[in-house]
């Protein structure tokens, strides 16, 4: 996922879709604490982003929908929220709606980073052949990713 740029806006889904539950979003919850994917955590960060690619997230604080909530959107049109109702942090209401169910896809991700060991950056590898580009940790018999 890419960091949020405070230069341009970030993902900003049509708050009226996530609301009412309207165009295909679907509600949920979920124990993955929002913060624990996009807080600040270099490490889960490049992970996420390497397995869920054409994301971005950003942090909406406004109190407009929730206390805090995140969003995620990606370029075919798919979008997440992950709302912090601010009481308690054991569980938090996901909407999502487009192509890719991409709170589903982070949290693949983020499981995916907890069973490589949580692998710092600098356990990352890439190789490039004429047909495809692997992500790897450790030695390139454990990919990460292929694009």
């Amino acid at each position: 996922m890419a960091r949020p740029d405070t230069a341009r806006p970030g993902p900003t889904p049509e708050p009226t879709a996530h609301e009412s539950g309207v165009g295909g979003a679907a509600r949920s919850s979920t124990t993955l604490s929002p913060w624990t994917v996009a807080g600040g955590d270099l490490d889960t960060e490049f992970h996420i982003g390497l397995t869920v690619p054409h994301t971005s997230f950003a942090w909406d604080t406004s109190g407009e929908h929730a206390p805090t909530r995140l969003q995620v959107a990606d370029t075919t049109g798919s979008w997440a929220t992950v709302d912090h109702d601010g009481r308690t942090s054991a569980a938090f209401t996901v909407t999502q709606a487009g192509p890719r169910r991409l709170w589903d896809e982070i949290t693949a991700a983020q499981a995916g980073w907890e069973r490589l060991g949580r692998p710092g950056v600098d356990r990352y590898g890439l190789t490039i052949t004429g047909h495809a580009t692997t992500a790897w940790v450790d030695s390139p018999a454990t990919a990460a990713a292929a694009f």
